[in-house]
């Protein structure tokens, strides 16, 4: 593959396809679906910190093991967008968001279901690592449907998102948590 068959061009300014000449109403609901999936991926992170000692006496762990959990799917993220992020510069952005997205999910249940620790462990790695694919692509999506000076709110809601779901995360957890359901 060369360069030339990698670099997206359009044929005229206003092209129909060129993500910039979206109507309005298409970018904020493509933005709020990136950002939507983007605290989905972090939702778990600060979740799992939340059922921590729970986790502790059904699996008779220390807490450094069972905080591995939370160190795993970090670095999950941290390994992630290295084969994501040039996949999507590759092949667009839609197929390279939703299978590592539906991967996470699946690994995510493998989380929730697992009947010892090292299933735990190796199930939040693999849900970090493919749920890094919207933290990474994400950006990429934005930076298409927006021109640099509009591109700065967009990115404010992105980051909300990624902020957003750590927080929102260990509140519902608490929630659920507390009230032994």
């Amino acid at each position: 593959m060369s360069v030339e068959d990698a670099v997206v061009t359009f044929d005229s300014p206003q092209d129909p396809y060129d993500p910039r000449n979206w109507p309005l109403k298409r970018k904020v609901y493509t933005t709020l679906l990136y950002g939507l999936s983007t605290m989905g991926s972090t939702f778990s992170t600060a979740s799992f910190s939340t059922g921590i000692h729970e986790m502790m006496k059904e699996f008779k762990i220390s807490e450094e093991v069972a905080s591995l959990g939370t160190s795993l799917i970090l670095m999950g993220f941290a390994f992630g967008p290295l084969i994501w992020a040039p996949v999507s510069e590759l092949y667009g952005r839609k197929l390279p968001m939703a299978v590592p997205y539906f991967v996470a999910v699946c690994f995510t249940f493998g989380t929730a279901a697992a009947k010892d620790t090292q299933t735990l462990l190796i199930t939040r790695f693999f849900a970090g690592f493919f749920g890094s694919a919207p933290l990474c692509i994400t950006g990429g999506v934005l930076a298409d449907m927006f021109s640099p000076q509009q591109r700065g709110l967009a990115l404010t809601g992105y980051a909300l998102a990624v902020i957003g779901g750590p927080v929102l995360g260990k509140w519902y957890l608490m929630h659920v948590l507390s009230n032994g359901s």
